[in-house]
């Protein structure tokens, strides 16, 4: 799931060129989510499973996502950012449960893992709450201009 959304990624970088600091953490963030990937196909190896089975699951719920936050603004920065927000807080979810996983097997290598992953996704879903009221003001601004 993470190379799917880190493709996602560079068009929300792309999008974000008139905010400076929300470009910067959503280039910084994608390259965490690289990283996650690797992390996690090593994880994924060293416990004898394949990538591969996990590859079209994700891409069919990032999509079905995708479709319920096409949010009508007319404003693809906020589209993005809601998107997004639900992304993190999906990442958030399977971290978590990952981590409980971890803990009942006691596996050490899931739990540390899933920590790391799981600290970077609740700060960039914070990161990205915060920035919603940031936009919205923006894109009302704009939109009242227009009108």
């Amino acid at each position: 799931m993470e190379l799917e959304i880190a493709k996602i990624l560079e068009g929300h970088i792309r999008d974000a060129a008139r905010f400076p600091e929300l470009q910067k953490q959503v280039r910084a963030h994608r390259e965490v989510t690289l990283k996650q990937s690797e992390r996690l196909k090593k994880l994924i190896r060293s416990l004898g499973g394949r990538e591969a089975e996990l590859k079209s699951d994700a891409a069919k719920r990032i999509a079905k996502l995708k479709e319920s936050a096409g949010v009508n603004s007319g404003y693809r920065l906020v589209t993005n950012t809601i998107f997004q927000y639900a992304l993190e807080n999906l990442e958030v979810a399977q971290y978590r449960a990952l981590l409980d996983m971890g803990r009942l097997l006691n596996l050490k290598t899931i739990i540390r893992l899933a920590e790391k992953n799981l600290n970077e996704e609740e700060y960039m879903a914070s990161y990205l709450r915060n920035q919603m009221l940031i936009l919205m003001k923006e894109y009302l601004t704009e939109f009242e201009k227009k009108s």
